[in-house]
């Protein structure tokens, strides 16, 4: 879970610099970004089983199987927010070029901006697990 929040953070940190990138160095350096997606998910699904096994193996101690099923459903909710939000942001992206980007691809690039932002439920997934686990 350390390695895959060291990535997001990475991602979350670049943001501002790329949003300042004129078009097309924007789309170069995206269209990179998004070339790790499948690489990514590497890190994302042992993440979640181990969480997952994490809130099994304490489910008898109240209080840190709570907290843990907490952080177990933080990584649930931000896939589903990479799913319905992210991806398909990723996926318009992927086949701009600097003639064919909408005009508003500024705003497209913000909201793609505002939604990774979701370091944050990053950021409270681990407090809630290892919370929990200091329980045991």
């Amino acid at each position: 879970m350390g390695v895959q929040l060291g990535v997001s953070y990475a991602h979350f940190m670049q943001m501002p610099g790329k949003l300042a990138l004129p078009l097309d160095c924007y789309i170069l350096v995206q269209n990179q970004v998004i070339s790790y997606r499948v690489k990514l998910a590497f890190i994302e699904i042992p993440s979640l089983f181990s969480a997952a096994l994490a809130t099994i193996l304490i489910r008898r101690q109240r209080k840190a199987f709570w907290l843990t099923l907490i952080g177990l459903f933080c990584i649930v909710l931000i896939w589903v927010v990479w799913i319905v939000f992210i991806q398909p942001i990723n996926q318009q992206i992927d086949v701009w070029t600097s003639t064919n980007a909408p005009s508003n691809w500024t705003d497209i690039a913000i909201l793609n901006d505002f939604l990774t932002r979701r370091i944050l439920m990053y950021f409270r997934k681990i407090k809630f697990l290892v919370v929990g686990l200091e329980f045991k």
